[in-house]
């Protein structure tokens, strides 16, 4: 049995500390709501699964966690930041602790693999060429695309292309990964490679993870702890959780 799978246990995870938890909140999407009486928590080594129908919040949450998406109903702490106090100006603090994997890839169409993750690292103040050089290097090496280095986005696979948002996700070392359906676009094959890869990266750093999708044979495969998304509500489902 992994070590991964072992802090997914729920009695062992109570004791590792929480890196985002929300109590007694509303979740809000331009003035409506989405989620009501939120209770959701995620702690060192978790993987976690958020799961539910396209429009059941599962987005709207992770949009609330990375601060997209403004939060004032209730108490919500992510990697020691409370965002109900949280101000416009420290949001790109908060991201930085963060690495967030989307659907839809948002790559730069108009430079190559290196300079879309030198991109990056430039916006968050790095200045070492060398550094950025091995950071990037290291990064495309655990998604495995150390050979698509200098191709353009459109001379890659949608595999490789997420495979790509996820070496970014990586490069600053996240204390938390959101994924937000990051298999959505993809074929059954090609989602499968991905969700290896994501649960390999996972069990290898024990970085806690946050998964959503409306894909229920992952949870199968890739055991994790699972939230039900649905009717303006979430809630944990403890019934599914393998050990």
């Amino acid at each position: 049995m992994s070590q991964a799978i072992e802090i997914n246990n729920p009695t062992v995870s109570k004791i590792m500390p929480r890196v985002v938890d929300i109590k007694n909140a509303k979740i809000m999407h331009h003035n409506h709501l989405v989620l009501d009486n939120v209770k959701f928590e995620v702690r060192k080594g978790d993987f976690v699964y958020l799961i539910g129908r396209t429009g059941s919040g599962k987005s709207s949450l992770l949009k609330t966690l990375y601060g997209d998406l403004e939060f004032n109903n209730g108490d919500a702490d992510v990697c020691g930041y409370n965002l109900k106090t949280l101000k416009r100006s420290d949001v790109c603090n908060l991201r930085r602790r963060l690495g967030i994997v989307f659907q839809d890839f948002q790559l730069l169409n108009d430079r190559n693999v290196y300079d879309n993750l030198a991109f990056v690292l430039h916006a968050i103040g790095w200045n070492d060429k060398q550094k950025i050089k091995s950071t990037i290097e290291e990064s495309l090496e655990r998604v495995r695309l150390a050979d698509k280095i200098k191709k353009m986005p459109n001379q890659l696979s949608g595999g490789e292309q997420q495979r790509v948002t996820i070496a970014r996700a990586l490069l600053n070392d996240p204390e938390l990964i959101l994924a937000d359906e990051p298999t959505g676009n993809l074929d059954p094959e090609t989602t499968d490679e991905i969700m290896s890869l994501f649960y390999q990266i996972y069990k290898d750093t024990q970085t806690p993870m946050i998964f959503a999708t409306h894909n229920y044979q992952l949870l199968e495969k890739y055991p994790g702890i699972i939230y039900m998304c649905g009717y303006n509500s979430i809630s944990r489902d403890d019934s599914h959780v393998r050990q």
